[in-house]
């Protein structure tokens, strides 16, 4: 009888353990996914163009410069949503986006001096 009890006691421990390395799994996926999360926002925040026209000057260009900041935005979460599988393409289109923005910028740097 005293066998019967041993082998309930390892089978609850074997449960147990079972348990412990399905609580751990759950952890790391949670961390894991966390950790994801903060590089996207940080990579996100950091790579986004710099809004640096002025609305009173030239609100056309600036106006263009919040929709490459809208379209960067898209193009960010349609990677998330894809986990990041676009052959380089969105990546390649944010670039481009950054090239606009600078384009814009020096555009209204332009319009200033020929403004004198």
């Amino acid at each position: 009888m005293e066998s019967g009890k041993g082998a309930k006691i390892g089978i609850k421990c074997a449960d147990m353990e079972k348990n412990s390395v399905q609580i751990r799994r759950t952890k790391m996926k949670k961390i894991l996914i966390l950790v994801c999360v903060l590089l996207f926002v940080v990579t996100f925040v950091f790579a986004m163009p710099p809004q640096n026209v002025s609305w009173k000057k030239h609100p056309n260009l600036r106006a263009a410069q919040m929709f490459i900041d809208k379209a960067f935005a898209k193009i960010s979460a349609a990677q998330v949503a894809n986990e990041f599988d676009m052959d380089g393409h969105a990546a390649k289109a944010k670039d481009l986006l950054a090239q606009a923005n600078a384009e814009i910028k020096m555009a209204a740097q332009a319009a200033n001096q020929n403004a004198k």
